[in-house]
């Protein structure tokens, strides 16, 4: 008898009560869809402020410790720390797995099927030359980013990986944020989460974990910077139309990508229960 298998989708600082909102105005048919049929729950963590940061709140994801008993407070800590995560415990117990970008996660797995850790932490890769040289490129992109500077090589394992993992099914999308990028610069991130979920899709049909984590953080980025022109947004505050114009809503894109996404892992993976 098969063992069941388990993907966890890890949306970093998606706001859900966003989600509603867009929800009830006709948007994101497939978290409508999720939520319907399975509600969601919250969960509680550290109640001070300058606890609540990602890099902190994933590690305890990941462990099921506190942050007083894990002590990571900074992205990259945790390599420094021996503690055991999910990954670790399950491959421990006999379960192949995999994972790709978890934030804050180091690589100590003996046999994966694959590793790509986030760009901000120094852990190995596991898998392929392509994925490897993939995963260094990302991390230079992401880390760049704010100079608007990439490397030749950087591009050039960009450009490979693409050719090796996107699927076919989603190159409109590809296309569309290509296109886009210019006018709305929100959309290379899009691009880049849309790039990692194909990577996490090819790998999981090839390699077939029983337990495996995406993670994506381009809907974080595009929060901090122009949360105020979400219509799902009920404050006072406004970005300056030289920064955006009051008509577009990046966040909404960010949520609509990854709507497709999850309605693509949900088509691939009917086997799969889903976190």
């Amino acid at each position: 008898m098969a063992r069941p298998k388990l993907l966890m989708l890890e949306l970093n600082e998606v706001n859900f009560d966003f989600v509603q909102t867009y929800i009830d105005r006709g948007f994101l048919p497939n978290f409508k869809t999720l939520i319907e049929r399975y509600g969601f729950a919250e969960t509680t963590s550290e109640a001070r402020y300058e606890e609540l940061e990602p890099w902190i709140q994933w590690v305890t994801a990941h462990t099921g410790l506190s942050l007083a008993q894990h002590g990571v407070c900074r992205l990259g800590d945790i390599m420094q720390r021996d503690i055991l995560q999910i990954w670790e415990h399950l491959e421990a117990n006999g379960l192949v797995v995999g994972a790709i970008s978890p934030m804050n996660a180091n690589n100590r797995l003996k046999n994966p099927a694959f590793f790509v850790p986030d760009p901000w932490t120094p852990a190995s890769t596991s898998g392929g030359v392509i994925l490897k040289r993939l995963s260094s490129a990302v991390s230079q992109a992401v880390n760049d980013n704010a100079q608007s500077r990439l490397a030749l090589s950087s591009l050039l394992w960009l450009a490979l990986g693409a050719l090796r993992y996107a699927r076919v099914d989603s190159y409109p999308e590809y296309f569309r944020l290509a296109k886009g990028a210019r006018m709305k610069p929100w959309f290379k991130a899009m691009f880049l989460d849309l790039l990692l979920s194909d990577v996490f899709i090819k790998e999981s049909i090839n390699k077939n974990p029983e337990f495996c984590s995406l993670f994506l953080n381009s809907s974080a980025h595009i929060q901090h910077h122009y949360m105020f022109n979400s219509s799902a947004y009920r404050g006072e505050m406004r970005n300056p139309s030289w920064y955006v114009s009051e008509n577009l809503d990046p966040l909404l894109d960010a949520y609509q990508v990854y709507d497709k996404i999850l309605g693509e892992i949900i088509r691939v993976f009917p086997d799969y229960r889903l976190m």
